[in-house]
């Protein structure tokens, strides 16, 4: 069974669903990533945020499709649907789906926050819980008075030692 998730944007009505891969794993390696690139560029724009967001995880699911489709024989392309635009998978909505495991909830501050909804050993609903939440900036290292400021020696004409350096 896939595992079905919805991202949430504070500041929006639209909640993003997501089929299938809706864990963690499937869904903070592109998340994480794009909401730090879009409030570093944007800033907090919940409209654009939903939209470019969808976008997002949507073209990472056709990349790994892709993948996966190279790999299949032609017989197996046609059997597994490769051989056919992929139009589900993805939705927009207002309301929570009833088979949501993993809801996300990208806040103003660009801070993600991971809840996930348990079972009891005999399928009942235990409700969510908060089982992380990701700043939009990682903790200063110990060696920086602020993020992105490091009081280390500096290398290479940078402002930044050479734990920090930005390639």
């Amino acid at each position: 069974m896939s595992t079905r998730c919805q991202v949430s944007i504070e500041g929006s009505p639209v909640l993003i669903y997501k089929h299938s891969d809706g864990y963690p794993e499937g869904v903070l390696p592109t998340l994480t990533p794009f909401v730090r690139s879009f409030f570093a560029v944007r800033g907090n724009d919940p409209s654009y945020l939903a939209a470019r967001c969808l976008a997002a995880l949507v073209a990472e699911s056709d990349k790994a499709r892709t993948a996966r489709a190279r790999k299949c024989t032609a017989e197996e392309r046609k059997r597994y649907g490769y051989d056919k635009p992929d139009c589900l998978g993805f939705g927009l909505d207002t309301d929570l789906h009833g088979d949501i495991e993993y809801f996300y909830t990208i806040r103003t501050s660009g801070a993600i926050e991971v809840r996930h909804r348990g079972y009891d050993e005999r399928g009942y609903d235990e409700g969510w819980s908060l089982e992380q939440t990701i700043p939009l900036h990682p903790a200063a290292p110990s060696c920086c008075d602020a993020p992105g400021v490091c009081t280390r020696k500096a290398t290479r004409g940078t402002t930044r030692c050479r734990l920090h350096v930005v390639k």
